[in-house]
């Protein structure tokens, strides 16, 4: 029955399983995999929308339950005073939420999970504003308080800021939830270098990832050498990594890029896979590498572009991926007007 609620109802059955697991941080690293390569959308919780549970539709529906910190009293508190109308601002939810105390922990915890997005103003301004609401009393400037019906208004102020990047974005997310929901910054960079054949954690065993660096741990070994155990994310999957001292002295300096390109294998250790990384380049040399070192050009749906005055005699041949045949050659000193002419997905440039 399971098997076939998954197959036929996923959102509902990720969004089950999700609360089933929570806490088991092991467990819940498993599914949010199982979502991400499924290509499941997951919406953050919403301050005006969500409830306890996750909820499908549209993909699945944080519920306040995922997020760390934030109990059940509170969830039904904020539920309760949603039946007056959704909230309009942080300043609203603080002063119309009774019987729990919103503290700045809480409120910030609400903020990374991206809960308050439906709020105009952005995550970072909303954080650096949290001073501002610490010495404010909710009970007294309440919809029904005394000083409400004086015609006392609260006076809403805010300590602007632009808004944080992907990566502070996603370590935000991953420190409420355990995971991240926003489009991680690979994937965006794996989309700009498609034309080079990435492999991906859960597809292949070995080859050359495009990873970020979630966690680097250097240790010393009895021989007094260093050596680094990894947390890596290639957008789809996490996984542990090691790099051995031999590999290390010589990448170690690479390290501080947080997003990599790396060689190895994967091998099960303690029944958990592990990457064995044989080399690491930042993301910038390894492709000007890669570029020169292409001795093929596939191109598909070649009909839709007019490459002609790009193409000659001389440098590396130029495949139709649909007719089979060759359409010509093109100077490597071309490949990056190429690159501009054809989309991405398009094409790709072999070894």
């Amino acid at each position: 029955m399971l098997s076939y609620i998954k197959t036929k109802f996923p959102e509902i059955f990720y969004s089950v399983i999700l609360s089933h697991h929570y806490g088991n941080d092991v467990k819940v690293e498993q599914v949010i995999n199982e979502v991400k390569q499924r290509q499941i959308r997951m919406h953050p919780p919403d301050i005006n929308r969500s409830v306890w549970s996750n909820r499908s539709g549209d993909g699945i529906q944080l519920g306040f339950s995922m997020i760390r910190g934030l109990t059940y009293r509170m969830s039904e508190a904020i539920i309760e005073a949603r039946k007056e109308g959704p909230f309009e601002d942080i300043y609203d939810l603080k002063t119309r939420v009774k019987d729990v105390v919103l503290g700045r922990k809480v409120l910030t915890q609400l903020i990374f999970s991206g809960a308050l997005d439906c709020f105009e103003e952005n995550r970072k301004t909303l954080l650096q504003s949290l001073p501002m609401l610490d010495e404010l009393n909710s009970e007294e400037y309440a919809h029904d308080s005394f000083l409400s019906t004086l015609g006392f208004n609260i006076k809403k102020e805010y300590n602007y800021a632009d808004e944080m990047d992907d990566i502070e974005k996603i370590e935000g997310e991953k420190e409420v939830f355990g995971f991240h929901l926003s489009d991680h910054p690979i994937i965006s960079l794996q989309k700009s270098l498609q034309y080079i054949p990435f492999s991906l954690l859960h597809q292949k065993r070995q080859g050359t990832y495009l990873v970020f660096f979630e966690k680097i741990k250097t240790i010393r070994t009895k021989k007094g050498q260093n050596m680094a155990f990894v947390r890596i994310s290639d957008g789809y999957q996490e996984m542990e990594g090691v790099i051995f001292p031999k590999v290390y002295f010589n990448v170690h300096p690479k390290l501080s890029h947080r997003i990599v390109a790396v060689t190895g294998r994967i091998e099960v250790r303690k029944s958990q896979p592990q990457l064995i990384i044989d080399s690491v380049e930042d993301v910038e040399t390894f492709r000007d590498d890669y570029i020169h070192k292409s001795k093929s050009v596939v191109i598909r749906n070649s009909a839709n572009y007019d490459i002609s005055g790009l193409l000659g005699a001389e440098g590396i041949p130029v495949h139709d991926f649909d007719r089979k045949e060759e359409l010509g050659n093109v100077e490597k000193s071309n490949f990056h007007k190429l690159l501009e002419h054809i989309d991405l997905s398009d094409i790709r440039l072999l070894a």
